[in-house]
């Protein structure tokens, strides 16, 4: 993403309707399957500019992380409470990992080129047993200029 959109989502994200309705969802979801527990912790991959992860820190533990600079210091900003970190090392993020309840990945992979490999750096990263809420843009028939401007590579069928 470029910093201008980084910049835009920052402002935008705890308002705007569709960042909103898709925080709901996605802490209704989390709620059915991991029990609030602030002794658990959930990792949000590709946290952007923090919302989502934010949204859980009064059940959880919560770590945000992200490739870039500037996402991460406008999350640090604005959720002083959770604990953000740049970075796209192994090392670093395996750790977190580890210990996670819960890891979201919310509208990321589909600025991976290489998603599966991504996905399964994840995956293989975490313990038996820790949840994983995924989402992604749906349907390459619904391609459009916003695709292009958000630097994705891809949209997803359920295949």
């Amino acid at each position: 993403m470029t910093p201008e959109q980084f910049e835009l989502f920052a402002q935008i994200e705890q308002e705007h309707w569709w960042f909103v309705a898709r925080r709901r969802i996605m802490r209704d979801l989390v709620s059915r399957v991991v029990p609030a527990s602030n002794e658990l912790l959930a990792v949000d991959i590709g946290c952007g500019t923090g919302g989502n992860i934010a949204a859980l820190a009064d059940r959880f533990r919560c770590v945000g992380i992200d490739e870039s600079a500037q996402a991460v210091g406008l999350a640090r900003a604005r959720f002083p409470t959770v604990e953000f970190v740049q970075s796209t090392d192994p090392a670093v993020i395996g750790p977190y990992l580890a210990r996670a309840s819960l890891v979201t990945c919310m509208d990321v992979i589909e600025h991976v080129e290489r998603d599966a490999e991504f996905l399964a750096g994840i995956v293989s990263g975490v313990r038996p047993g820790t949840t994983l809420l995924l989402t992604v843009p749906a349907g390459m028939e619904l391609w459009s200029e916003h695709d292009v401007t958000n630097q994705h590579y891809r949209r997803y069928t359920v295949d």
